[in-house]
């Protein structure tokens, strides 16, 4: 399958929904996820596999992109993602906020309280090419330059293969970091976070290297995937 977003815009309520691996292409600007381009709700128990390709030839300065998620104005809960986010410019004026699950969050006026993503994982990677301006990227998201950002029992497990990582994190940008990141971890060997905890691949698969993640009822260790997953 190749084409748009499932969902250009979300203010209620998205729940147990899986996109399978299939790719999906926009040769053009502005907030992409394979699942909700703008989420200013609810998005909880979903999954993407979906391969998300954004390539942008225009001079337009901001484009945000994630794995399930363009923008968040809202709460995403018990998600998790696994598809592989590319992103490439023509023209050095393309700015880029790239996350394994959400590109970026977004301050409106009507954002009351606080702008959450927990007990959710990455394991999908995020590949840039071409010439952008610039590019901020994180595992999870891309920025938390708000106090109202909140991370919490996330973690994850992909290779980052983007360009300037200065601009980037294991988890979240470093760029004007003004969030809360709890329980967050990351895998030793690639770009690292000073927000969140780094992980060998040897604690990494065992749930006592997860302070705060609740295995009774929320996660779980099995033979299907090496890193913990979520519960169905």
């Amino acid at each position: 399958m190749c084409g748009a977003g499932f969902i250009k815009s979300n203010t209620g309520v998205v729940r147990e929904l899986r996109l399978l691996k299939h790719q999906l292409y926009k040769n053009t600007t502005g907030n992409f996820g394979p699942l909700v381009h703008d989420n200013s709700g609810q998005i909880t128990r979903c999954y993407s596999a979906a391969d998300p390709d954004v390539k942008c030839y225009t001079k337009i300065l901001f484009n945000y992109v994630g794995g399930l998620v363009g923008t968040n104005d809202g709460t995403i809960s018990y998600c998790s993602t696994s598809g592989d986010v590319r992103a490439s410019a023509t023209e050095n004026y393309s700015l880029y906020y790239m996350g394994g699950i959400v590109g970026d969050f977004e301050i409106t006026s009507t954002t009351t309280g606080s702008l959450t993503i927990k007990n959710s994982f990455n394991a999908g990677t995020l590949t840039s090419s071409g010439s952008p301006y610039s590019i901020t990227f994180g595992g999870i998201i891309s920025t938390a330059n708000y106090n109202t950002v909140k991370l919490s029992n996330c973690y994850n497990a992909a290779s980052l293969n983007v360009a300037n990582t200065s601009k980037g994190g294991a988890i979240v940008s470093n760029v004007d970091f003004n969030g809360t990141l709890e329980n967050c971890y990351y895998l030793e060997g690639g770009i690292s976070d000073a927000h969140a905890t780094k992980l060998s691949i040897g604690d990494a698969i065992s749930k006592d290297a997860y302070s705060g993640f609740d295995f009774d009822n929320i996660w779980t260790l099995d033979n299907s995937f090496i890193y913990p997953q979520l519960t169905s």
